[in-house]
């Protein structure tokens, strides 16, 4: 054991043996023996340990914010409180790690000052090198914190539309429609689009000729929107009639409005459209076309 220095855990036990059993000392044989299962004993008491408290902290963090979840004033949406444990769950993880690898070291003669020391010189160098990734892990900790969103999010970032999978501190993992995964750097979202509010509007244009009765069509029209607000589950608000919206060279347009629920509204856009078409139809109500009304300059003159 080395003279005048802190102990190590292994040196303690291996201590606690020769003093429990003082001839053990005079086998050089034996000795090995001791110091070997000391340093193995050692390690499993630290494994052993730090298990203990990483399932302790675990569990805290777990119910820490299942009561979020759970409480009858929390404000935090279910998607971020998602986010924000599994990011919890990653550091104290990996800080676990890092406490055993430094309390693991010693018992094999390493010196982790040295290495720490090492580590703060050549961080330096490192740091360098990488301004991208801690461009990223900043940006990833803003994100976080600042609640841009959330796991399971509809949005589109970086030129890239999604469902986002998982928010870490340097990624951020988003699932298209087609079933494609795409991995961006936090460092590259400059702009967020979230399509997650509250309600997503829905706007529709619906186009009919000239030839018909524009009050018909506006009574038309209402009756069929109170009938889908009435089916429709997906509705947060409306369907609405806003009236005429503009002319066209195929006919009158005719805007409605309504508001969906988040991830809803294309699905209730194509039923909405569906919907208004047979309406039309029904009611024997033209649907504009394009046209093209051709004049016999010749034959207007002889006229």
């Amino acid at each position: 054991m080395r003279g005048g220095s802190v102990q190590t855990f292994r040196e303690k036990i291996a201590l606690v043996i020769t003093q429990t059993w003082p001839k053990v000392e005079e086998n050089p044989f034996v000795g090995v023996w001791v110091e070997l299962s000391a340093k193995l004993l050692a390690i499993a008491i630290i494994i052993v340990i730090l298990f203990l408290v990483r399932k302790l902290l675990d569990t805290i963090i777990v119910r820490f914010f299942q009561g979020l979840s759970k409480g009858k004033t929390h404000v935090v949406p279910e998607s971020r409180i998602n986010t924000l444990l599994g990011v919890s769950r990653s550091v104290l993880r990996y800080g676990i790690y890092f406490i055993g690898a430094l309390t693991i070291l010693p018992e094999f003669g390493i010196n982790v000052n040295a290495l720490l020391t090492a580590a703060g010189v050549g961080g330096l160098a490192v740091g360098f090198g990488a301004q991208n990734l801690v461009r990223d892990v900043i940006a990833g900790f803003f994100i976080l914190m600042e609640g841009q969103f959330d796991v399971g999010d509809y949005v589109a970032v970086a030129d890239k539309e999604g469902v986002v999978e998982s928010i870490g501190l340097r990624t951020t993992t988003l699932l298209d429609l087609s079933g494609s995964r795409h991995i961006i750097p936090n460092g590259e979202i400059k702009l967020v689009t979230n399509n997650m509010g509250s309600a997503m509007r829905v706007l529709l244009d619906i186009n009919v000729g000239f030839e018909n009765n524009i009050d018909e069509v506006k009574q038309m029209l209402e009756r069929l929107c109170l009938d889908l607000a009435q089916k429709t589950p997906a509705l947060v608000d409306g369907p609405t009639l806003l009236g005429v919206q503009s002319f066209s060279e195929k006919g009158l347009v005719f805007r409605i409005k309504a508001t969906a629920l988040p991830m809803e509204q294309w699905s209730l856009e194509r039923d909405l459209r569906e919907a208004f078409y047979r309406g039309l139809i029904e009611n024997k109500i033209s649907v504009s076309y394009p046209r093209l009304e051709i004049i016999n300059a010749k034959e207007k003159k002889d006229d």
